[in-house]
């Protein structure tokens, strides 16, 4: 019984958390994505979106850490490898968040801002490529986003259970 209701607190945390991280990480999309748009130079976006970048890096793996170690405060018993398994199932559930805000911004909010930059590489590099290579570019661009969704998904669950297992370590 005790692990049944070990398991249902663990979810439950992550499910919070997951979709703190999630939006968080999400944010970070939509106000890069309105700042490009605002007719700020390149250089003044470029610096904005670094600095936007880096807090929510920090802020993300700040969050993470408070998840975990609320988790373990709310859950006496727990050892760092339920904090681990907390961190991974947190990993998982914000990686689909914001893998699934993504799709949604680059499919339907931002899919002509999304275009238009397609565009603009396709003139830039088609002066060096055969149609061929163009032809594979253009198919290319059509799945991009479900591309960077799974590419997204995948990359953010390995980087948060990475960091889960290092935060893990010094919560019990």
């Amino acid at each position: 019984m005790k692990e049944k209701t070990l398991t249902k607190n663990l979810w439950e945390s992550a499910m919070h958390a997951g979709l703190a991280l999630g939006l968080t990480a999400a944010a970070y999309i939509y106000l890069t994505n309105a700042l490009s748009q605002t007719g700020m130079s390149q250089m003044g976006v470029l610096a904005i979106t670094v600095l936007l970048w880096i807090v929510k890096f920090v802020g993300c793996i700040i969050l993470m850490k408070v998840f975990m170690k609320n988790f373990s405060s709310v859950n006496p018993d727990v050892t760092n490898k339920d904090t681990f398994k907390m961190g991974v199932a947190t990993a998982l559930l914000s990686a689909f968040i914001y893998s699934s805000l993504l799709l949604i911004d680059m499919t339907y909010i931002h899919a002509e801002l999304y275009k238009a930059q397609y565009e603009i590489m396709l003139q830039e590099y088609s002066a060096h490529m055969d149609m061929n290579s163009i032809s594979m570019m253009k198919k290319f661009i059509e799945t991009l986003p479900q591309i960077a969704f799974v590419g997204n998904l995948l990359y953010c669950f390995a980087y948060g259970s990475a960091l889960a297992g290092i935060l893990s370590q010094n919560i019990p």
